[in-house]
């Protein structure tokens, strides 16, 4: 039996997409499908791998830490 997946969000405000996707200037929404229960880590380093930007600006999966500019928050 195979884990459920779980459907993650991660909305990048318009203020900041820009900087990962030059010349953007509205809100940018990044969609992963994950196993439940997953860390927040997973979810970066899937992001990460798909997106170099992302790795350049968000969150660095080499060094396992935030860029000093991101706020992360959860609902």
């Amino acid at each position: 039996m195979t884990e459920p997946l779980i459907r993650v969000q991660v909305k990048i405000f318009s203020w900041f997409s820009g900087v990962l996707v030059p010349g953007l200037h509205s809100a940018l929404l990044l969609e992963e499908e994950l196993p439940a229960g997953c860390s927040l880590r997973t979810c970066f380093n899937r992001l990460a791998a798909r997106y170099t930007r992302f790795s350049e600006v968000i969150y660095d999966p080499h060094e396992d830490v935030l860029h000093v500019q991101v706020v992360i928050t959860h609902n």
